[in-house]
């Protein structure tokens, strides 16, 4: 027996006593399964283009961010009601990552809640309103949505279309202008938050059919029918035009995804989502897109379900009508996202099931209205409990996944270790936290695996940065900008490596380039402030090296290179005693940081200003970093000994000038310094050994 919804003017259907207790039940059995998600930080994934990086979020709810969202591209989306909800999130908890974490779990919780009452009213059913609600609230294959909060966007939007059933429900019902502008709203608010939904008037002409029974063989009710749907339809197509003017730049080329390739994923895809919905096992972050090998075998097997199952649908159209609705709800909302317009680099994605799933879900649940109905009752409900705890166990494995970057990617290369994507990710992550070969090997096989990518080509020439490896890091950069001059921390990154290199000129051109692709970008100011600072010492413009580099200094007060740049400025400019407290300030930020102490010491030896002279201090300080390098730098044994020499500690200046040349590899120009120094050092003692 299918659920039959009640009359259209008296739909009533209560939750109360101990369904209200199974539904208060489910809700902890959610929370509970996707408790790991209330632990995880940030990713390095897109969330800092949504969040962390984003000023747009970060300056909380204010009447400029609800201009802004409107108006504006966010993280190469158009999505004004998911930006206003990470920007309250910024202004109420700031960057504690379990917090955004707990409000998309909230908003989930509320999905489950939802979609509880509006397929239990749309089919008079608790048990088909339950069956639904507890899918959607435990099954792994949602776990990407709620857990990334770069898909924010994705549970907001899925609440909104739940809304928006639900106002239709009400619509259908009784109609009125109050009530068919309560839909509009919902699913204007649900297409503000994700472009998905475009497909979703579509669904809701099906509900016109079964179950709500208001199409009939009357062409004038089709046609008042179709004419409903115009102003949600109008809503579709515009969002659908913000959605690619935004992303119109992702998009991939016909050259590079064919048509015929297109169609192909797309084709394996559905199947593929079928068979992660039946077993939702290695289940992955990132599936890469295969290209435009043929794969007969995969295509055929897929093209066998899709029209396997869309003959059963349409033969049972009469006696299992939620088969026909089920079926074509599920193909219908996956077509915004099934890949014939190509954006990113994915095959498929777990995220893109949240709202596609529902049909499916509907038709099961029916067909378990019949199933409580049989002498089976009692053996299926306990079947059906026991799914339901499952499901939450694999839910609660896999939201542990999302704990962190690494976590998630390592188990993104367990499951394929030619995923690009995880290679470079992984490699990334363990570049962050220092482990710059173990990283360096992920980021080969990630370049190895996809050439052409500029993405793990970045993050490589950034690891041989880390490591001193300039040329070769110039190398990778040059290698990924060639092909894209559209990623502005690439250009960053190369006038990073430029400026180790010496080409400060060359490097302030990348970093006004990566201005230009982002004129927010902080770090690529001060970078750009730094580069102006050292292209005016080079010049000999001490007045503008030290305008330019407090400009750095005041983007990144912490930058000890920008101290001592500084420094260098001021004693070129005669203001001696402000040049001693840059270079201490850098020494605060980089205890033993080299150039800092060198450059303090040679002041503090040769300045002739008396408040800064002091060659007893210069001793003291060099010392110090020569016992943190174990007396093994040449460079720093001649400061040292011009220190003792400038404090009239002669016999100490020659026997540490002396030790200096005893170090292998000396640069024949310092070798030379040293000994000249050496020389004067002993006419001073009056000694009579000849250098």
């Amino acid at each position: 027996m299918n659920p039959q919804p009640a009359a259209l003017d008296s739909i009533a259907w209560p939750l109360r006593g101990r369904w209200l207790a199974v539904l208060a039940g489910l809700v902890l059995l959610t929370v509970a399964a996707y408790w790991p998600v209330t632990r995880a930080e940030f990713l390095d994934y897109d969330d800092q283009d949504y969040i962390t990086r984003s000023d747009l979020v970060q300056g909380g709810l204010s009447g400029s961010t609800l201009r802004r969202a409107l108006v504006e591209v966010h993280a190469y989306n158009w999505h004004p009601v998911t930006t206003l909800t990470h920007a309250a999130d910024w202004q109420w908890f700031g960057d504690r990552a379990e917090s955004h974490h707990a409000v998309s779990l909230a908003w989930h919780v509320a999905s489950v809640v939802l979609a509880c009452f509006v397929f239990g009213t749309l089919f008079s059913s608790r048990t088909a309103g339950l069956v639904v609600a507890a899918l959607v609230a435990v099954h792994p294959v949602n776990v990407e949505s709620v857990a990334w909060l770069a898909e924010r966007k994705n549970v907001v939007s899925h609440f909104f279309l739940l809304a928006t059933v639900g106002a239709w429900i009400a619509y259908a019902r009784r109609p009125s202008g109050l009530r068919y502008s309560v839909v509009f709203v919902c699913l204007a608010l649900g297409l503000m938050a994700k472009p998905m939904l475009v497909t979703l008037p579509c669904v809701l002409l099906l509900l016109d059919v079964w179950p709500l029974g208001r199409w009939s063989g009357d062409r004038a009710t089709q046609f008042r029918l179709l004419l409903e749907k115009l102003p949600l339809l109008a809503l579709s197509a515009a969002a659908s035009y913000a959605v690619l003017a935004a992303q119109g730049h992702r998009q991939a080329g016909l050259d590079s995804v064919p048509l015929a390739a297109r169609l192909q994923n797309a084709a394996i895809s559905y199947a593929a989502y079928l068979g992660k919905l039946i077993a939702p096992v290695h289940l992955s972050v990132f599936y890469p897109h295969p290209g435009s090998a043929f794969r007969p075998a995969a295509l055929g097997v897929s093209l066998v379900v899709i029209v396997g199952l869309t003959v059963v649908a349409v033969g049972a159209r009469r006696s299992r009508p939620q088969l026909l609705l089920g079926w074509l709800w599920f193909l219908g909302m996956l077509v915004p996202v099934i890949g014939l317009v190509q954006v990113g680099n994915q095959a498929l994605a777990d995220r893109y099931l949240y709202g596609p799933e529902l049909g499916l879900f509907l038709a099961l649940a029916c067909e378990s209205h019949a199933w409580a109905a049989s002498r089976f009752r009692a053996p299926l409900g306990v079947a059906s409990l026991l799914v339901v705890l499952l499901l939450a166990g694999l839910t609660f494995r896999q939201a542990g996944y999302w704990h962190d970057t690494y976590s998630l990617f390592q188990h993104a290369l367990e499951i394929d270790e030619r995923n690009y994507l995880a290679q470079h990710l992984v490699g990334e992550a363990l570049v962050d936290r220092g482990q710059l070969e173990e990283g360096l090997a992920h980021l080969d096989r990630a370049v190895a695996l996809a050439p052409r990518q500029p993405r793990p080509r970045l993050a490589r020439g950034l690891a041989l940065y880390r490591l001193g490896r300039y040329g070769e890091a110039l190398g990778e950069y040059n290698a990924a900008l060639a092909g894209v001059q559209t990623i502005g921390y690439g250009f960053n990154g190369r006038g990073a490596v430029l400026l180790a290199l010496g080409q400060a000129e060359a490097a302030a051109a990348d970093f006004r380039r990566a201005l230009q692709l982002d004129p927010r970008d902080r770090p690529a100011q001060h970078n750009l402030a730094l580069a102006e600072g050292i292209v005016g010492l080079q010049r000999g413009d001490a007045q503008a090296a030290a305008s330019a580099l407090r400009r750095a200094l005041e983007l990144e007060p912490r930058d000890a290179a920008a101290w001592t740049y500084l420094g260098l400025a001021l004693v070129a400019g005669g203001q001696d005693a402000d040049a001693a407290a840059a270079y201490r300030e850098a020494l605060t930020i980089t205890p033993f940081d080299p150039a800092a102490t060198n450059n303090l010491a040679n002041l503090l030896i040769s300045s002739r200003d008396p408040r800064v002279r002091d060659p007893a201090a210069a001793v003291a300080l060099v010392k110090s970093l020569c016992e943190q390098t174990h007396y093994g730098s040449a460079q720093l044994l001649a400061v040292l000994a011009a220190a003792y020499h400038a404090a009239g500690q002669t016999a100490d200046a020659i026997r540490t000038a002396e030790q200096a040349l005893a170090l292998p590899n000396v640069p024949p120009t310092l070798r030379a310094q040293i000994a000249n120094n050496l020389g004067a050092f002993r006419e001073a003692a009056g000694s009579s050994t000849p250098p």
